[in-house]
C-alpha cells in the first residue's frame, strides 16, 4: 500500500513539472510563454494535435522559468512565444534550435540573427493584404505608413502596383513624428488605408486616434487586427490561434527531420482568415460579399 502512495505521489509531481505533455518518445521540447494567457494556450493545443512527432512537451510561462530555470542539455528545442520569451531563449539558449512565435516583423528584424534560432512571423505577407484590397475596391490608391527602415523598394512597389492593379503611397514616420497626424496626412491623399503590424505606430496611444481619423475622412483602414475591426477598420487578414498553432507544428515537425540552418530562419503566416465590419462598409455604402465570396475572389486572383 505504501508503495502504491509513493508511485502516485511521483506521478502527480510529473504531471504538474509537464503539463500538456504529448506522447512520450525521444524528444523534448521547452515552450516558453510571455505571458499566461488564452491565446498562447490555445495555440499550443494546435501545435500539439497537429505534430507529427512523438514528443514531450514543457511548458512554462516566462516568470516561471526565471523563477526556476531549465538547463540547455534537458531539452531538444525551445518554443517561444512572444517577444519577451524570444528575448529570454535568444541569452539563455542562443546555442540550442529554437522556434520563435507571436513576433511582429519589425520585432525581427530590430534583433540581431542566431543561427539555429527559426521566426514564423505574427506579419501576412503584403502580398497577401493587396489580394484582400483587389477583393473589395478596383484599382485603388492605397496608403502604407511606416519606418524608414521598412519602405518597400522602388522596384518592388512598382511590381505590386503592376500584379494587383492598384496604386501605393508611402509614407515614412520619423523617429519623434505623431503616428496619428502623418495617417491624417496620408488619408487626405489615398483611398483607403493599410496598418501592418509596428507597434511604434499602431499602438494603444494611437490607434484610437487613427481609426477616428479616418472614420472623420470616410475612407476604410484595412489592419492586422480583427480586435482592430470592431473598434472601426473594414476589415483585418489574421492567423487564428489554431492557425498559428498548425504552423508552428509543420516548423517543428522540420526541425527534427532537416538541419535548422537549411530552414528559412523566418517565415510569414502561412494560414489566415479575414474578419469585415459590416456597419463600417454600411456607412461608407461599400458592397461587401460574404467572407466565403471574399476569400474565393482572393484565391481567384492569386491564380
Amino acid at each position: 500500500m505504501k508503495g502504491s502512495l509513493n508511485f502516485t505521489a511521483l506521478l502527480l509531481v510529473w504531471l504538474l513539472c509537464w503539463p500538456l505533455s504529448g506522447s512520450a518518445g525521444s524528444h523534448e521540447i521547452l515552450i516558453i510563454k510571455s505571458s499566461e494567457n488564452r491565446i498562447f494556450s490555445q495555440t499550443i493545443e494546435s501545435l500539439i494535435n497537429r505534430s507529427s512527432s512523438r514528443s514531450s512537451y514543457h511548458i512554462v510561462t516566462l516568470s516561471e522559468l526565471q523563477q526556476l530555470p531549465v538547463d540547455s542539455q534537458d531539452f531538444k528545442i525551445a518554443v517561444t512565444m512572444g517577444m519577451a520569451a524570444a528575448r529570454y531563449a535568444r541569452q539563455q539558449y542562443a546555442e540550442k534550435p529554437v522556434l520563435h512565435s507571436f513576433i511582429t516583423a519589425a520585432q525581427y528584424q530590430a534583433e540581431s540573427r542566431l543561427p539555429g534560432h527559426v521566426s514564423v512571423l505574427l506579419d501576412q505577407p503584403l502580398s497577401r493584404y493587396l489580394l484582400l484590397i483587389t477583393a473589395l475596391a478596383d484599382k485603388p490608391v492605397v496608403g502604407i505608413l511606416h519606418a524608414a527602415q521598412r519602405a518597400i523598394s522602388a522596384e518592388q512597389q512598382l511590381q505590386l502596383e503592376q500584379k494587383y492593379q492598384l496604386q501605393l503611397v508611402q509614407y515614412l514616420l520619423g523617429a519623434n513624428e505623431n503616428p496619428i497626424k502623418a495617417a491624417r496626412s496620408l488619408l487626405e491623399e489615398v483611398d483607403l488605408l493599410l496598418a501592418l503590424p509596428d507597434t511604434k505606430i499602431y499602438n494603444r496611444q494611437s490607434l484610437k486616434g487613427i481609426l477616428l481619423t479616418s472614420y472623420r475622412q470616410r475612407k476604410p483602414v484595412i489592419t492586422y487586427s480583427p480586435a482592430q475591426v470592431k473598434s472601426g477598420a473594414l476589415g483585418a487578414i489574421f492567423s487564428t490561434p489554431q492557425q498559428i498553432g498548425w504552423q508552428l507544428a509543420e516548423v517543428l515537425d522540420q526541425m527534427y527531420k532537416k538541419p535548422v540552418s537549411s530552414l528559412e530562419p523566418f517565415q510569414y503566416a502561412r494560414y489566415y482568415d479575414i474578419k469585415i465590419n459590416r456597419r463600417v462598409a454600411e456607412s461608407l455604402e461599400l458592397e461587401i460579399g460574404t467572407r466565403e465570396s471574399l476569400l474565393n475572389k482572393m484565391q481567384q486572383i492569386a491564380e
